[in-house]
């Protein structure tokens, strides 16, 4: 009986340690992507007093994406708070309307690209600022990609019922990811607004 209580205690040591060892492999994984993006913009800064540098603003698609992902960051905490109750039909509900959201976000980066080009701010152009205001979404856009396949194989699992009040790290994990890409969108929007 004895052996049994202590096998049982080390299984729930070892399971304590693999989660924390994924939410610092996540964290470990948003410095770096933090890292990657200071050095953009700080050579978007560096590039701004050379010759060859006309200011743009972004398109106002961007703005209406910036809200779009602010939204989905909402609904992905209330994805969060449903599991933490163990309301199932909550928790997907959140998680779609998040996948939707980030789907929309990805759509008006699209719209704010073909924005940029009409206006003849391409990726390779005379001026420099116009491959700046490309390179800089279009690497965000990359990275929520990632999170956006995330999103659906969590709602997938979601739906399945895998997720309970006890144990739902994926779901964190997703959701540590999608908050972090919202909180770089919005620096990088006033960013690009602010310093252009």
């Amino acid at each position: 009986m004895e052996g049994a209580a202590l096998n049982n205690e080390n299984s729930n040591i070892e399971l304590m340690q693999r989660r924390r060892a994924k939410v610092t492999m996540m964290y470990i994984g948003i410095i770096s992507i933090v890292m990657l993006f200071a050095g953009f913009t700080s050579g978007y800064i560096l590039r701004m007093g050379m010759q060859g540098w006309e200011a743009i603003a972004p398109p106002p698609a961007f703005a209406i994406s910036t809200v779009l992902i602010v939204l989905s960051s909402v609904t992905m905490f209330w994805a969060q708070y449903a599991v933490k109750k163990d309301q199932r039909q909550q928790v997907v509900i959140g998680l779609l309307l998040t996948l939707l959201l980030g789907l929309g976000f990805a759509y008006n980066q699209y719209v704010g690209f073909q924005q940029l080009y009409v206006d003849g701010n391409s990726f390779v152009s005379k001026n420099t600022a116009s491959s700046w205001m490309n390179l800089l979404p279009f690497m965000h856009l990359l990275h929520l990609g990632g999170g956006l396949i995330s999103l659906l194989v969590v709602l997938f699992k979601a739906q399945k019922g895998k997720y309970t009040a006890q144990n739902y790290l994926g779901l964190r994990l997703s959701a540590i990811y999608w908050h972090f890409l919202d909180i770089l969108w919005v620096y990088l929007f006033v960013f690009l607004y602010l310093i252009h």
